[in-house]
Parts: C-alpha cells; sequence; structure tokens
C-alpha cells in the first residue's frame, strides 16, 4: 500500500487484494462541508501502525480540549499525554461508556469440493454476521455460483454450501452438519484491517491483542479500537476513582472499513450494525449528565450505538437493540445526536472516511483538522494499532 491509496481510496477487505475503490460519479455538492474531500489530510504511510505496542496503555493520547473554542473564548487546546494518564481526567461519578465486543476468528480460505487447492480456485471467506443454526452471512473473495460446495483448508471434512451470492461479494451460506463455530475456532483467523500488511505474529497473539480486555460477545469481524489502549488496571484505576464502567454493544463488521465513494457525503450508503443498550446504562447517564458528571464514550462504536436511541428511549428508559445505520456528519440531521457525550476516546481514523466525519462533529472541523495535522507532526500512530486521543467537548466540566 502507498500513501496514493490513502488519498483516493481504500484498500478492498481482502488479504490478497492490491485494489482500491475509485470515486463515483456523482456531482460535487456546492457546500464544502458535504464534500468528501473535505475532510482529506496528508497521512505518510510510515505513520499507520502494522504493530500493536506490547504495553497497551503505553499508547500516545493527544488530549484535544475544545472547551474554550466551544466558548468563543479562543483555540482548541492540544496536550500530549500518555494513556496511563487518562484516569487523571476523569472525576467520581463520571460515565465511561465501553463496547464489549469481540473479535471472532472469521478469516479463512476454501475450494471447491472435488478439486485441489491452488491459487486459481482458492477463495479467501470473511464470516461477517451468524444468522442461527447453520447459517453465516459472509464476504468472499471470487464469485461463486450458488449451490457450490466448499472445502475450508485445515478442516476439509467441513464442508459449507452456497446459497446466493451477490455481485458485490456477500454471500449466504450453510455449513453441513455444524453451526461452523467450531469450525472456526479450529481453523479460523483474526481478520485484520486491510491497511496492515502481513501478520508476523502467532494466531493466539493476534487474537489476544486485536481484542479489548473486557470482550465478551462474540459477534464481530472487526475490533473497536479505541478500547485496544486499556489495561485491567488502568480500568480498575478508574473504578477506584468512582467512575462507573459500563458497557454497550455494538457488532462491528467489515463495513466499518467501507470508503466513502461517492463525492457528496449524503449519497454514501452507511453500513448497517446490530446494538444493543442496557437500561441501566442508559439510567447512568442521564443521572450523571443531571448531576454535572461528564459521559464519555470510548470508540465511535460506543458513540454510534448512544447516538442510535431515540429520544422516546432516553425519554423513558428500556433496553434498546436494534440495527443500526446512523450516519452522522456536520450538517446532519443525526449531528445534535452526539449531545448524549461529553468526551470520546477515538484513534486516528483514515482521511475521507465516515469515523473522520464522525468526530468532525464531537470536536467541531476545524478542531478536529488541527489535532490530526498536530497528529501527523508530531508522529503520531494511526489507525487501529495506533495511538489515540481524547476529545474534550465544549459540555465537558471539569
Amino acid at each position: 500500500m502507498n500513501n496514493s491509496k490513502m488519498e483516493t481510496g481504500i484498500p478492498d477487505i481482502f488479504s490478497d487484494s492490491s485494489t482500491v475503490t475509485a470515486k463515483g460519479l456523482d456531482a460535487a455538492p456546492a457546500e464544502e462541508q458535504y464534500a468528501a474531500s473535505h475532510y482529506r489530510y496528508n497521512l505518510p504511510q510510515e505513520l499507520i501502525a502494522q504493530e500493536p505496542l506490547p504495553d497497551r496503555a503505553s499508547a500516545r493520547c493527544l488530549i484535544v480540549d475544545t472547551t474554550s473554542a466551544g466558548r468563543g473564548e479562543g483555540k482548541v487546546q492540544l496536550t500530549d499525554k500518555h494513556f496511563t494518564d487518562i484516569a487523571d481526567y476523569f472525576s467520581e461519578g463520571d460515565v465511561l461508556v465501553l463496547n464489549n465486543t469481540k473479535v471472532i476468528p472469521a478469516r479463512a480460505f476454501a475450494y471447491p469440493k472435488g478439486t485441489n487447492p491452488d491459487k486459481d480456485n482458492t477463495v479467501e471467506i470473511l464470516f461477517t454476521q451468524y444468522e442461527g443454526g447453520s447459517s453465516w452471512k459472509a464476504m468472499i473473495s471470487k464469485t461463486v455460483e450458488p449451490g457450490t460446495v466448499l472445502l475450508l483448508n485445515g478442516a476439509e471434512s467441513a464442508e459449507i454450501v452456497i446459497e446466493k451470492c451477490d455481485d458485490e461479494g456477500e454471500v449466504f451460506l450453510n455449513f453441513t452438519g455444524s453451526t461452523g463455530w467450531d469450525v472456526l475456532d479450529a481453523i479460523g483467523e483474526t481478520p485484520l484491517p486491510p491497511y496492515i500488511q502481513g501478520r508476523g505474529h502467532s494466531e493466539e497473539y493476534i487474537s489476544e491483542m486485536y481484542n479489548t480486555v473486557y470482550a465478551k460477545e462474540r459477534t464481530s469481524c472487526a475490533a473497536p479500537t479505541a478500547g485496544l489502549h486499556f489495561t485491567p488496571e488502568l480500568l480498575q484505576a478508574l473504578a477506584s476513582k468512582g467512575v462507573k464502567v459500563r458497557e454497550v454493544t455494538l457488532d462491528v463488521g467489515l463495513g466499518t472499513f467501507k470508503p466513502v465513494v461517492v463525492n457528496d457525503l449524503r449519497n454514501h450508503a452507511m453500513h448497517t450494525e446490530h446494538c444493543f443498550c442496557p437500561v441501566n446504562v442508559i439510567n447512568d447517564i442521564k443521572n450523571a449528565r443531571a448531576e454535572g458528571h461528564n459521559v464519555v464514550a470510548v470508540g465511535t462504536t460506543s458513540l454510534r450505538t448512544l447516538a442510535s436511541i431515540p429520544p422516546e428511549v432516553w425519554e423513558n428508559p428500556s433496553d434498546f437493540s436494534t440495527d443500526t445505520n446512523i450516519f452522522i456528519y456536520p450538517g446532519s440531521e443525526m449531528a445534535s445526536r452526539v449531545d448524549c457525550i461529553d468526551g470520546l476516546i477515538t484513534n486516528f481514523h483514515a482521511p475521507e472516511t465516515t469515523l473522520m466525519m464522525l468526530v468532525s462533529v464531537v470536536a467541531g472541523y476545524d478542531e478536529i483538522m488541527e489535532a490530526y495535522n498536530h497528529a501527523v507532526e508530531s508522529k503520531y500512530r494511526f489507525m487501529s494499532f495506533g495511538d489515540g486521543m481524547l476529545i474534550k467537548r465544549h459540555s465537558w466540566r471539569d
């Protein structure tokens, strides 16, 4: 991968692909804030972290303080810290919201039954969603006809049958005589993001480092990466200060890597992911804000879960579960939904992505671009295994 690809598109999700997705042919918007190119910045390839740090909490953390800018008193304040310092920014009664999803060993290779595996007939499969019974939704690297029986490399006794396949590589398939979980646990690999070149470590190590220490729900094929910085000791330090550490679940799909291929971001089709927020979390957030405490989401997935909760559920709390495709960008109808939080812990995202657009709402466009330029100049590590930031919004209480 080279830096020009980062400026024009995102590599395909499959490990053996070198192609990128080109921009669409829709008209460029008159308003700059709706142009995907408005969220472009120069990201040198060498700043894209290829390895996790052995000590999760040793990652750098940029404090992006927008409180003064929000009051019209000056520019954003940027402070270079480490995640080991993060507890200093929390007080008793604050709420920290984590996404407790766990990445499954969703990557496997297969070939048609009755053939010998070789480069030409081997396909890569990314199992994206368990549908119940023996059924799965998946992405496949090559077009395969419905009815095709595939054998998985490393588990040739396990057969899968392709039920249907669309032009974009999404398939519905069934395992023969299995739910599929036992097979993936035996031969599946943790699916790393497409911008990480090579694996270089054992599957056991990758699975550990590409999951948070609090991961529970086996529902995702990508990690909520802002949470990778937390250690048990750091979480205990926060709890000891009286911070309420709470959990939601959003099933992170491969759509999180989906590039914005339109010129006018209002034409972008957002991917759908399932999310769940327990009633006690909603109540804790409401009470914290009423009492003048801060609510901080860890990662854009936690924020998207909270932002998906409609006003009537905030008004009359209950367990909340839905399939969400909420798309939050400056000027969108949903932009005000981020007001459910006072702070966001997040990693540094790729240019022209929906994640860049979301954090531009959280911090402000000018503020986030200044923070990103500072991070590039200061050689922060970017993307999933990289460093992160704490955004203190205008509503933050010190």
